[in-house]
């Protein structure tokens, strides 16, 4: 009996390792379960050399009891971007970190309120940061702040540009949308 359980216990073993290995050698989902979109960076179209990407796929926002009432897409993302005004560069050590997203009310009743504080990145370090306020340099130029928040009816949508004082060098993981103290849904894996 005691070399049975000995032979099982290592027949079991060696299946779990094989399996484990297996799945190690599966890339990375290109359609996660979540919803989330996953990204790689590609070389941007212009000249600066900056990688970009963009993603067009809707994540869905629900409400407690699984409505939906939101959808956000990601669109352009500019590491290293440089398309602000005189004055207004990120500190030494830091560069900024453009995301374009679009968010959709899909809420049957009243607005969906979207606000840009509500999305956050995450670096390869693990840190946590939240989006400022950077006008383009044609917005400074015309006296002009770029749209942080507002509360759309069914149907509409507002196009969001985030932009993110990231530390220079460090890789961006992913971008978490927070519509609420208790939730946190992955917009995108970037890293």
């Amino acid at each position: 009996m005691r070399r049975l359980l000995i032979t099982t216990t290592l027949g079991l073993l060696a299946v779990t390792a094989t399996a484990t290995s297996a799945a190690a050698s599966i890339p990375p989902s290109t359609d996660p379960a979540d919803g989330a979109a996953t990204a790689e960076l590609a070389p941007a179209p212009d000249s600066s050399g900056a990688p970009a990407v963009t993603v067009d796929r809707a994540v869905p926002v629900v409400d407690s009891s699984g409505t939906p009432v939101a959808s956000v897409t990601l669109g352009d993302v500019e590491p290293a971007w440089t398309g602000f005004a005189e004055g207004d560069e990120p500190d030494s050590g830091f560069e900024y970190l453009r995301i374009t997203v679009v968010v959709e009310s899909l809420t049957t009743r009243g607005l969906y309120a979207v606000d840009a504080d509500d999305f956050v990145v995450q670096d390869a370090d693990g840190f946590t940061t939240r989006p400022t306020t950077v006008p383009t340099a044609a917005e400074d130029a015309a006296d002009t702040d770029p749209v942080t928040e507002t509360e759309l009816p069914t149907g509409e949508t507002v196009e969001l540009a985030l932009t993110f004082e990231v530390v220079g060098g460090v890789a961006t993981q992913a971008l978490y949308y927070t519509p609420g103290n208790d939730r946190l849904i992955t917009i995108a894996e970037l890293g």
